[in-house]
């Protein structure tokens, strides 16, 4: 009896996380998951991310609310959350083709997986087009891969996550990869 409460217990637990219930929005504050957003801008993004000493090629914005109800609406607003493109800017991804999307930050890194190329450079420029570029690191013209990865100081491990995966992989990599932060806070701006 006392197993299956706890199993009951821990599946209440899992399903909350998975919805916006203010419960999961407790849970996920009292880990340090989550904290209030706030209206950003380029600057306190650029700021953060040097705070951090993030080792990104490009830092890109959501550029207004229209772009995010759009984004949103594609379910493309999700942290972690990592799109990964070939050189010709098609979208790849392994023989597996996980539905997990922050494990495709190292897609393109484990040597013993098959990349496959799922569609043309369409979706590329769809997801691009929503942003507005903050800063650029790097001119990286020809990379061998586009690393696009969400991020938000809303969700602060997470982000801080695909960070420290990013400097991993900027040091480990034979690769020319060029890694793309899609920082998706609300924007002051917005509200102007």
């Amino acid at each position: 009896m006392r197993v299956s409460l706890k199993k009951v217990l821990v599946a209440s637990l899992l399903v909350s996380l998975y919805s916006c219930s203010p419960i999961s929005k407790i849970v996920l504050r009292i880990t340090g998951e989550y904290k209030s957003p706030q209206r950003e801008d380029s600057l306190s993004i650029l700021t953060y991310c040097r705070d951090r000493q993030v080792n990104y090629d490009e830092l890109w914005r959501i550029k207004s609310e229209e772009s995010f109800i759009m984004l949103q609406k594609e379910g493309r607003l999700g942290v972690p959350d990592v799109f990964v493109f070939n050189n010709k800017k098609n979208p790849v991804t392994n023989e597996v083709n996980t539905q997990c999307n922050w494990s495709k930050i190292d897609l393109i890194f484990n040597t013993n997986d098959t990349i496959i190329e799922i569609g043309d450079s369409t979706d590329f420029y769809r997801v691009i087009e929503h942003f507005i570029l903050v800063d650029a690191q790097t001119n990286l013209e020809t990379p061998d891969y586009y690393i696009f990865s969400n991020w938000a100081k809303f969700f602060p491990k997470m982000s801080n996550s695909v960070f420290e995966t990013i400097n991993r992989q900027k040091k480990q990599s034979g690769l020319t990869v060029k890694h793309i932060l899609l920082n998706i806070d609300y924007q002051k701006d917005w509200y102007d």
